[in-house]
């Protein structure tokens, strides 16, 4: 994860609500992410990562990746975990990633499902 140890539960918790589709919760703990975030690119582009699969998720998106979400999720982990690395993406596009790789490894510790 590329956020800090004392915000980590709170992603953690994003993921479990959002599944849940209780998105009213979501929107709050999303609004203290944005808050928290201000003024560091990466953190931002975190944020706007959670925001996109959120709308996604919500309006059952059928051409999103976030209702598509294969069942080995080892491919998928590798290639967010290498463009949230890449040296040469924007703090903002790396945050995105990392938002992409931390969810990803959230349905792996689940058993895969969304």
């Amino acid at each position: 994860m590329i956020l800090p140890t004392d915000l980590r539960p709170l992603v953690k918790n994003f993921f479990e609500l959002m599944i849940e589709r209780k998105f009213t919760e979501v929107e709050k703990i999303l609004a203290e992410l944005r808050y928290k975030a201000k003024g560091r690119k990466l953190f931002q582009g975190y944020c706007h990562g959670l925001e996109g699969m959120v709308e996604a998720f919500e309006t059952k998106d059928p051409f999103a990746l976030i209702n598509h979400i294969p069942e080995d999720l080892k491919e998928q982990i590798a290639f967010f975990k290498k463009e949230s690395e890449y040296p040469f993406h924007v703090d903002f596009d790396k945050g995105i990633f990392g938002a992409w790789l931390d969810f990803s490894k959230f349905l792996e510790s689940r058993g895969g499902k969304a």
